[in-house]
């Protein structure tokens, strides 16, 4: 653990909302410096390397394949197309659907910001051993998992303030 990593006090040690504070705290910072090296937000990235290898997807499909709701991957859509690096279209066949095509100009950012994020998430890893990176994976994913299961506290709420 280095200087800037500060030690949890023994006496907290039992006190679970202290991994979610920090866990919090990290996804900010990752989204912070994600933006600032990439040059693009994690949610707009996620979206455009769908389109590696894609000529056009439906709004449908980008929003199974990224786990979001309509109305999300609407707004990145928009905000993409806003940007000048997508467009949309009806689906000629049934046009009840989306069809979603990068420009020119989206094909050439993809390239860009491929490699940076490849980057920028080594840069992340520099200092920690194989066997660290894999044990954070895993924890990780166990509390992404167990935060999709849980479900609302079995105790009553507090009394409302009145």
């Amino acid at each position: 653990m280095d200087e800037a990593t500060p030690a949890l006090p023994q006496d907290d040690v039992t006190d679970h909302s202290l991994l979610n504070v920090q866990v919090g705290r990290a996804y900010h910072a990752l989204v912070v410096g994600f933006e600032r090296f990439v040059g693009i937000t994690p949610a707009r990235y996620r979206v455009l390397r769908l389109f590696k290898g894609a000529a056009e997807l439906s709004q449908a499909s980008l929003q199974q394949q990224l786990g979001l709701d309509s109305a999300s991957i609407t707004r990145q859509v928009q905000a993409l197309e806003g940007e000048g690096l997508a467009r949309r279209r009806s689906d000629p066949a049934d046009n009840r659907f989306t069809l979603v095509s990068l420009t020119d100009r989206g094909h050439e950012a993809v390239n860009i910001f491929i490699p940076r994020a490849f980057a920028f998430g080594s840069m992340l890893q520099e200092g920690c051993r194989p066997e660290e990176v894999a044990t954070a994976y895993r924890v990780l994913e166990i509390i992404r998992r167990r935060a999709l299961e849980v479900g609302p506290p079995t105790e009553p709420d507090p009394p409302a303030r009145g």
